[in-house]
């Protein structure tokens, strides 16, 4: 019997985490013989494989281990109608999540993505990671204007046309050139059986695997979200490791022709992204925005650690301003693998 669902899994060095993601999809009410799970290791060295292959996943080899990498070699293998892209550090919340995007396809064939409608933040986990589950960075936050703790809530603020279908499901159209959301992450997942369809000469490229939503929605004008379709985001976050993380995303965009991933490859799908990135660094030359921006935040979310945005708009800035530097004179970048 061929898989309804493939699960596609990076992973490198995450034994202390991966058990709770396997298991949230082993818990979901569908048929379990329909479910594959495919974990794509870069090299892990603890217990990550042991783990994941007693959960009947399947591992395949990431050599270069960066995620995008890992991303296309599970386009690669999987053999699933539907995929769904998830990281090792989320849980699906509720056990009949699969059961209800399966409902959105069959229900409206115009649908081809679903993304989650939130990015919920475990007990005791640092604040820190709540910045991080709802804008992800100052850069997206600035670009996309959502808020991942409430991703329904933020698109209903940017007034896209949307449509109801059973008491659970939404399908938000988007026109043409605009910018909606950005569908990178959080258990998104789409019609396989169309993606190979529409992109088949794209499916085995790593750039593909990173701008997948992107294009996606650009062709089909749509994508669903589910009330309470919760992710519990397991990934602890420190201050330290958040400035490399942002480092990292900087000179991977900063490096398209090694690393043609992310923004940088999302901005070639809509040009509109290029005039935000502009309009971005004017964002950075005007300090008292900014603070008010951070300020608000704090307010709105009751949590002080959200006027951090303020410090990491400028540690963006900053390294933008060295790479960018660095790169005009000729030095060439070295992107270390998963941000580390």
């Amino acid at each position: 019997m061929s898989p309804l669902i493939s699960f596609i899994m990076p992973a490198l060095n995450e034994e202390k985490r991966i058990a709770t993601a396997l298991n949230s999809i082993r818990k979901q009410t569908i048929n379990q013989d329909e479910v594959e799970i495919l974990v794509i290791d870069g090299g892990s060295d603890d217990k990550t494989r042991e783990i994941a292959e007693s959960y009947g996943a399947r591992i395949i080899e990431n050599p270069k281990t960066v995620p995008e990498e890992a991303k296309c070699l599970g386009l690669i293998n999987c053999t699933g109608r539907y995929i769904v892209f998830m990281d090792a550090d989320e849980e699906l919340a509720h056990e009949d999540q699969m059961k209800r995007r399966l409902e959105l396809f069959s229900s409206c064939d115009k649908v081809k993505a679903i993304i989650c409608n939130c990015l919920n933040t475990p007990k005791g986990y640092p604040k820190l990671t709540r910045y991080v589950n709802s804008f992800g960075d100052p850069f997206s936050h600035f670009i996309y204007r959502y808020d991942g703790e409430n991703i329904i809530a933020s698109l209903d603020k940017k007034s896209l046309i949307n449509e109801r279908y059973g008491e659970f499901c939404r399908v938000y159209f988007v026109e043409e050139g605009n910018v909606a959301i950005i569908g990178d992450g959080g258990t998104t997942m789409f019609d396989f059986e169309y993606m190979k369809m529409q992109f088949s000469n794209r499916t085995n490229d790593p750039v593909f695997a990173s701008t997948r939503f992107d294009e996606v929605v650009s062709k089909t004008g749509c994508f669903g979200v589910i009330d309470n379709d919760a992710i519990n985001h397991y990934t602890t976050v420190k201050f330290k490791t958040y400035l490399k993380k942002l480092k990292f995303r900087v000179m991977m965009n900063l490096n398209p022709e090694e690393n043609s991933f992310g923004f940088t490859a999302r901005s070639q799908i809509n040009r509109k992204l290029k005039t935000r990135k502009f309009l971005f660094l004017l964002y950075c030359l005007l300090p008292p925005i900014v603070l008010i921006d951070s300020t608000i935040m704090a307010s709105r979310k009751k949590c002080f650690t959200f006027i951090l945005h303020f410090t990491f708009v400028y540690y963006v800035l900053f390294q933008i301003v060295i790479y960018s530097f660095l790169k005009v004179v000729g030095f060439k970048l070295k992107v270390s693998s998963y941000g580390k």
